[in-house]
């Protein structure tokens, strides 16, 4: 029986990761900086091309829109406060400019934040 109650809690916990990670690209097309505050850890840090730390990317997204973005690919892996996701994604409008994610979310005082968050261009 316990093997069945770790399955469960692994697939509820990958459950409510997705849907944090959706909450996350909703924020950023949408320039909700209320949201991004919620989502992003104190400590987040985006790296890429440029690094960014949680009120640089909050500003990034305050004076950058996004097109909408789909994701493909995704896979998230769970191991106890620590999540993992990756895959694909592009704007519909310009589907042959696709990048590669991937992001790590932390759980902290029961719910998931995004810690760390790195893009690149395929």
């Amino acid at each position: 029986m316990r093997g069945q109650t770790n399955a469960k809690t692994e697939s509820d916990s990958k459950a409510e990761v997705l849907k944090v990670e959706a909450a996350f690209v909703e924020a950023r097309v949408h320039q909700d900086l209320l949201t991004l505050d919620r989502i992003l850890a104190d400590n987040f840090f985006e790296a890429g091309r440029t690094r960014y730390d949680k009120l640089a990317y909050i500003d990034l997204t305050r004076h950058f829109k996004l097109p909408e973005m789909v994701s493909t690919h995704v896979n998230v892996r769970v191991s106890g406060d620590i999540a993992f996701v990756d895959g694909v994604q592009y704007a519909p409008s310009r589907a042959e400019d696709k990048s590669i994610f991937m992001r790590n979310y932390v759980r902290t005082h029961g719910r998931w934040q995004l810690l760390m968050a790195s893009v690149s261009v395929v």
